[in-house]
């Protein structure tokens, strides 16, 4: 009789063992899932004046207004698919002699899915004016298409 409680007692231990392993495989894949499902995007390097175009996106500055606190970028669909919604975008300003480290910006923004032919829109809106070159680092949910 202790020969098949020792028995059952094993079985329940491996089978307890399994469902743990199982448990954690399937909470680590989802956890990858929805680390994949995140995107960030960069535009490289802008100047706030129209028609420049960053290198790494094919983002163009399309409008500068209002002494260039308020922006409109243009980027490529077609560069840059399966962006569902931009969540967050960041600016940071490129260093120069006169300041040693790049700054970050916090900014208000509107985000367009079908702006004009095929391309995003982002308007960004500055508490001052845009001087220098910058970078958008932009972060959203990425879709399969």
């Amino acid at each position: 009789m202790k020969e098949i409680t020792n028995s059952i007692t094993k079985a329940r231990e491996s089978y307890m063992n399994y469902t743990r392993i199982i448990l954690t495989l399937l909470i680590l894949t989802s956890h990858l899932k929805l680390m994949a499902d995140e995107l960030e995007l960069e535009t490289g390097w802008l100047k706030p004046e129209l028609g420049n175009k960053g290198n790494v996106m094919g983002a163009s500055v399309t409008s500068v207004q209002d002494d260039a606190k308020k922006l409109t970028i243009k980027i490529p669909k077609n560069q840059n698919p399966g962006i569902e919604e931009i969540k967050e975008v960041i600016m940071i300003g490129e260093k120069t002699d006169t300041v040693k480290s790049p700054t970050i910006r916090k900014i208000k923004y509107e985000f367009t899915k079908d702006y004009d032919n095929d391309n995003y829109g982002l308007k960004i809106y500055l508490d001052k004016r845009q001087k220098m070159p910058f970078r958008l680092y932009l972060k959203g949910q990425e879709v399969d298409n």
